[in-house]
């Protein structure tokens, strides 16, 4: 609709991705996210209200318009995070028994199926055509918030024109805790068996299927392509 200049996106990170992926030209219609969900990653990265109409509308009429950088994966849109591993792992059992609303205490059971069969991965991550990198698990983002309360990619800027990619060479459930500590503290990015780089087109491949989440939704597994379009989409 040409008439369109604003479009309220009421829900969460999955409402705000399934929105992006809606739109003919997202270059053109300002979003305007309404943070209704559960984690609300992007909301929180950029202080957007949360909840309160009230404060909604004073953004809509007073706020600046930011153009935020876009991921693609696998010609699907986002604008927070796609990743390969243990959490994805969580996502794709959220997405065989989610009925309606999630809520934190709703990844429990998730978490728990997940570590019941949960074997490590073995990825190849592949940045601008560099060496692979090696790792069982990997978050690129294009954000510093994870999962509403943590950090992985704790240097990224949406508007910097790469992503942001940390490679977790390690995937006992021991290094799980210790890299769930290091993002609680936002230190991810400092840990020895760590590899962090930014970069614009990533491929994650591996021998078996990987599950694979995209803004906290399940994903198509591995292998997958990422690419990053710069200053694409206003909010």
């Amino acid at each position: 609709n040409g008439n369109v200049d604003r479009l309220v996106v009421a829900g969460g990170d999955g409402t705000l991705n399934e929105a992006l992926n809606g739109l003919d030209d997202p270059s053109r219609i300002v979003l305007a996210p309404w943070a209704m969900g559960t984690a609300n990653i992007l909301a929180r990265e950029l202080n957007l209200p949360r909840h309160k109409p009230e404060d909604l509308a004073d953004l809509i009429e007073h706020g600046e318009v930011r153009r935020l950088d876009m991921g693609v994966i696998d010609g699907r849109r986002f604008l927070m995070v796609a990743s390969a591993g243990f959490d994805a792992m969580v996502i794709d059992e959220v997405s065989r028994s989610r009925n309606g609303r999630l809520g934190m205490r709703g990844y429990a059971s998730p978490i728990w199926r997940a570590l019941r069969h949960y074997r490590v991965p073995k990825l190849r991550v592949t940045v601008d055509d560099r060496e692979p990198i090696a790792g069982a698990m990997v978050v690129v983002s294009n954000i510093r918030n994870y999962a509403a309360f943590f950090s992985v990619t704790d240097k990224a800027d949406c508007t910097s024109g790469s992503l942001d990619i940390c490679v977790l060479h390690n995937g006992t459930i021991r290094d799980l805790v210790g890299y769930t500590w290091a993002a609680w503290r936002k230190r991810v990015s400092k840990c020895r068996d760590v590899t962090y780089l930014t970069g614009r087109h990533i491929h994650i491949d591996s021998d078996e299927p990987v599950p694979v989440e995209v803004d906290g939704d399940d994903h198509t597994p591995t292998p997958c392509d990422i690419r990053v379009e710069s200053a694409v989409v206003p909010v």
